[in-house]
């Protein structure tokens, strides 16, 4: 019976082993021997910082990770003679601050941590001289690092759906070789460097969904093939020389507060007519330009979003907000500032298009279940859609990051007009 006993205990023993994986009964890594860890000391121990500090015991994968290993053979770490050269985990879970250590990797070419939840602000990295890609999408990192003047070999800049609450850093002319710029739908501040003028490899510009303020820079670079710079607070007019960048196939400035005239874009002097991928390449809704001019009108009716870029125009071109002769507010008058919450706050069935151009009956406002009226709004009916919606700004910019603010562009305009 004995004998029976110690069998069924050696087997769950084995069986433990063979579900937990080794990882359970080897040795933590202490970093001492190289002859083992493959890489220097200092080096294995910021990669065992990363572990600690980011929770790796609940990462998905953690495939040898601070055990008695070879380093290379670590889940998601790549090694080139005694040095780490790449760190790629994707969706794994990462979760915590990134360590001071993370600086520590000097031969780093790609630092690729996408989708997980890392927090914090980014510590320097300005050691990282050899690094290429930094791919940081889709965590809840807050702030950028002040120094990124070292960095001259990145090529792909990536903190996209972050919460990064402070400027983009003017050290960001350092990146000299710099193509993919993206930290869209984040909270930046503050205005957009014009020293991004300088980076003369630079194709691909994605700053959408901050609250980027003043004017744009005036790019000349002819390696640009995107600008999307959408729902910020950006100012001033459109640089004349975005009508002259030769390989341009998508510009998205809508949701902001441009003015002026539009430059005279053409087929000959961009591509936003050759973009296979999309039919809608360019989008100048929601600012307060004036039109253009034939014949730019009709080209930029042929790659505008919608087709009409003028009718969405704010405050001094269409004016959004008119009152009626009766004091009614015409919801087909700020219609297009409802709009970028319609998904959010109402349901689009609720009536046709055709009814709400004749101007449906409002028979009341339900906000708080989801609802909002078509056609004429009154005096009551608009503070209190005002009043149910400012309550909820912060709830909204964290589930739709600026899809919210074309409405607020008008919230002062329309407390003058209903006090």
């Amino acid at each position: 019976m004995k004998n029976m006993t110690k069998k069924i205990e050696l087997m769950m023993v084995c069986f433990l082993f063979v579900l937990l994986g080794q990882n359970v009964f080897a040795a933590n890594c202490d970093c001492v021997d190289e002859a083992t860890t493959g890489i220097y000391q200092a080096e294995c121990l910021a990669l065992v910082a990363l572990y600690t500090s980011t929770n790796g015991a609940g990462w998905t994968d953690s495939t040898n990770w601070n055990t008695d290993t070879a380093c290379n053979t670590w889940f998601g770490v790549t090694t080139v003679g005694m040095n780490v050269t790449m760190l790629v985990m994707n969706d794994n879970n990462l979760t915590g601050p990134l360590p001071l250590e993370i600086n520590n990797l000097p031969e780093l070419k790609h630092l690729r941590f996408p989708r997980s939840n890392l927090t914090g602000d980014i510590p320097p990295i300005n050691n990282l001289t050899k690094l290429v890609v930094l791919h940081l999408t889709g965590n809840k990192l807050t702030a950028l690092p002040i120094d990124l003047s070292t960095l001259s070999n990145i090529v792909t800049f990536n903190v996209s759906a972050n919460q990064l609450t402070n400027g983009i850093p003017t050290t960001i002319s350092g990146m000299t070789n710099l193509k993919n710029l993206f930290l869209y739908a984040n909270n930046l501040n503050g205005s957009i460097p014009d020293s991004l003028t300088n980076l003369l490899n630079l194709a691909r510009i994605s700053l959408h969904s901050n609250n980027l303020t003043g004017g744009i820079p005036a790019f000349t670079q002819t390696t640009i093939t995107e600008i999307n710079l959408r729902s910020n607070q950006l100012e001033d007019t459109i640089p004349a020389s975005l009508a002259g960048l030769p390989n341009l196939e998508q510009l998205y400035l809508n949701d902001n507060d441009l003015s002026g005239p539009i430059p005279e874009f053409s087929a000959a002097d961009c591509k936003l007519d050759d973009y296979s991928d999309s039919n809608t390449p360019m989008d100048l809704r929601w600012n307060n330009l004036t039109k253009a001019t034939d014949p730019t009108d009709a080209f930029l009716k042929s790659v505008q979003v919608g087709g009409d870029y003028m009718a969405t125009q704010g405050p001094g071109n269409n004016a959004i907000g008119d009152l009626n002769a009766d004091g009614a507010l015409d919801l087909g008058d700020v219609i297009i500032g409802l709009q970028f919450l319609s998904e959010y706050l109402y349901d689009p069935g609720v009536a046709s298009a055709e009814e709400i151009a004749a101007g449906y009956p409002v028979s009341g406002v339900d906000v708080d279940n989801g609802s909002l009226p078509y056609g004429r709004l009154g005096m009551e009916e608009v503070s209190y859609i005002m009043e149910k919606l400012g309550g909820k700004r912060a709830r909204m910019k964290t589930n739709t990051y600026k899809h919210y603010h074309r409405f607020f562009k008008y919230y002062d305009f329309l407390n003058d007009k209903f006090e």
